[in-house]
């Protein structure tokens, strides 16, 4: 079947499956004490817990929480709101069962793109297939609803303009209230600012924060020690008593073994240790799996890379129309996948 683009917003819906046959569901009371020993010590079945997920083509992009007392008939009832740019025959539901080691698949059911790919509403109930695309055991279906909303039909989709930095003169001029223009903010540079003026307290976490950045990189828009480094301009800081504390996410792979900067190159230890000895609190933060996920799980979420998205926190001046307040307020860039 073609692949499409789905390029756009996809609402989609997972109600329920109608029955499953699963086999080896134990009952009662002495069955559920059977099962929780079994879970506890990570052998044989244990307690039933299906889930469901959302697939385009191989990228997970939705799931279900686990329904731990329904066996035969789980009930999620969850909505998601996916924005995609994936290429896809196949809208992909994956029923499974999960369990202290990994997780046992029911099923999958499948509603191909073209049904979804032109806006209409799809609400169906959709049979569940095994690997070999054939009916699970019992013909389950699970129920399901689809809605998709493309980029071009979004008016605020392609309407903003980047900001980590916007040359003068590159947006038109947009007029405002009270005869003024629009200007646009050029986020490294306001990042810069905001730390330069900070009085009390710098905190940033981030992915990666790495100390030999410069933030005004633009030589037609110098500023007074816009020449500094990000790690000389927060131990400038620190040492002028402002605390500075950095959350840095710490990479399993940056170790010299493998390679010291990590397989994602966030140098993350080149951070630690260029701050180590300073005024700057910096912790290497490592990402723990929650409770609740087996052995293989948990190994593969401690390992698993991590988004690129970056916090700052400042205290900065309260804007006031009379001038000269001492009072402080607390300013954050909420930054995404912008290049460092």
């Amino acid at each position: 079947m073609a692949q499409h683009l789905l390029h756009g917003t996809l609402h989609a819906t997972i109600y329920e499956v109608d029955a499953l046959h699963t086999g080896g569901v134990r009952s009662g009371f002495l069955g559920k004490i059977i099962a929780n020993v079994e879970e506890t010590i990570g052998v044989g079945k244990g307690e039933t817990q299906l889930y469901a997920t959302i697939d385009l083509q191989r990228a997970r992009v939705g799931r279900t929480r686990k329904i731990t007392n329904e066996p035969k008939n789980p009930k999620w009832y969850e909505s998601f709101h996916i924005y995609c740019a994936h290429m896809a025959s196949d809208i992909i539901f994956t029923v499974k069962d999960d369990n202290p080691i990994g997780a046992t698949l029911i099923g999958r059911a499948y509603v191909p793109v073209d049904e979804v790919i032109h806006g209409e509403e799809v609400e169906k109930w959709v049979e569940i297939l095994d690997d070999d695309r054939n009916p699970i055991h019992g013909g389950s279906k699970i129920h399901v609803k689809l809605q998709y909303f493309g980029v071009e039909e979004d008016r605020n989709w392609n309407m903003g303009v980047k900001s980590a930095h916007v040359p003068d003169n590159f947006v038109p001029k947009i007029p405002l209230a009270g005869g003024k223009n629009y200007e646009p903010h050029r986020c490294w540079e306001d990042i810069f600012d905001a730390i330069s003026n900070a009085k009390h307290l710098i905190y940033i976490t981030g992915w990666s924060v790495y100390t030999e950045i410069t933030l005004v990189r633009d030589s037609r828009r110098p500023k007074p020690g816009g020449d500094m480094t990000l790690g000389e301009l927060l131990k400038k800081k620190a040492s002028e008593g402002v605390r500075v504390l950095l959350l840095v996410w710490d990479d399993r792979t940056s170790v010299d073994v493998l390679k010291k900067d990590g397989l994602m190159a966030t140098h993350d230890e080149d951070t630690e240790n260029y701050f180590n000895g300073s005024e700057v609190h910096c912790v290497l933060c490592p990402r723990n799996p929650d409770d609740g996920g087996s052995i293989v799980q948990n190994l593969q979420v401690s390992a698993m890379f991590t988004h690129h998205q970056k916090i700052v926190v400042v205290d900065s001046e309260v804007p006031s129309q009379g001038g000269g307040s001492e009072m402080r307020r607390i300013m954050s860039f909420d930054v995404g996948h912008c290049p460092p």
